[in-house]
């Protein structure tokens, strides 16, 4: 993932500090080409669930765009630093890496994830610092 995918993340969840942000990752293979945010309907701090309009319309803009889900994120404003275990029975798109931002120290940090099995599998995330 090259580091403005995650600085736009990264933004987000900052401006959306109150409430769980979440959106996919969109790409070819594992690299990242695009961040797509989408609003959390429930606005709450420990839960989030995309708005359905904008989830397809997202899905239908990396259709037509050639690529597929890469990941997906959300935050944890109030929750663990890895996946809940209500993101895991929820988690739909099981080839994708689902990523989880939580805050420790006045600081954001992200984790990645596989889910197999119904069980998280912690994975390497790796942000590049090159020019696009």
């Amino acid at each position: 993932m090259l580091h403005h995918h995650w600085q736009s993340m990264r933004s987000e969840i900052r401006v959306l500090i109150q409430e769980e942000a979440c959106g996919f990752l969109a790409g070819i293979g594992s690299e990242v080409m695009q961040v797509l945010p989408v609003t959390n309907i429930l606005h709450s701090p420990s839960r989030y669930r995309m708005d359905p309009r904008e989830q397809v319309e997202a899905m239908q803009q990396i259709a037509a765009e050639g690529q597929s889900i890469v990941g997906i994120y959300h935050s944890h404003w109030t929750g663990p630093s890895g996946m809940s275990e209500f993101d895991i029975k929820e988690a739909a798109y099981l080839d994708a890496a689902y990523l989880v931002w939580s805050i420790s120290k006045f600081e954001w940090k992200c984790r990645a994830f596989r889910i197999v099995d119904r069980h998280a599998h912690e994975i390497e995330l790796r942000v590049e610092h090159r020019a696009t």
